[in-house]
């Protein structure tokens, strides 16, 4: 396997996420939770296409949908810590959390 196209691979679906996440969101108005972890599933499945086919060169050999399901499986721990960081982003009190810091400016800002 390359390494550079295994960055681009990853890379690749990393923006393939982010596009599929914001037409989800903000073109079907799907809650963002829903948007996220539909984007994440989706981007993780061409992923593994693109990987397969191209970075591993795997065309031609049987058990395509076997490979699927294994990298599948062994992607849950990590699509589990990713939407765990991404629903507490979301979270309301760390949402409001950094509107208010965000809104104050020094004239506003409480003494210390």
């Amino acid at each position: 396997m390359g390494a550079d196209r295994g960055l681009l691979a990853g890379g690749s679906s990393l923006a393939l996420q982010l596009l599929i996440q914001g037409m989800l969101v903000d073109w079907l108005t799907l809650p963002a939770r829903w948007g996220i972890v539909l984007a994440y599933e989706l981007a993780l499945v061409a992923h593994f296409f693109v990987n397969d086919r191209w970075v591993f060169e795997a065309e031609g050999r049987a058990g395509v949908w076997r490979r699927l399901v294994a990298f599948h499986a062994a992607a849950l721990g990590a699509e589990a810590v990713t939407l765990a960081v991404a629903f507490v982003a979301l979270a309301a009190p760390l949402a409001s959390f950094a509107a208010n810091r965000s809104s104050r400016t020094p004239a506003t800002a409480s003494p210390r």
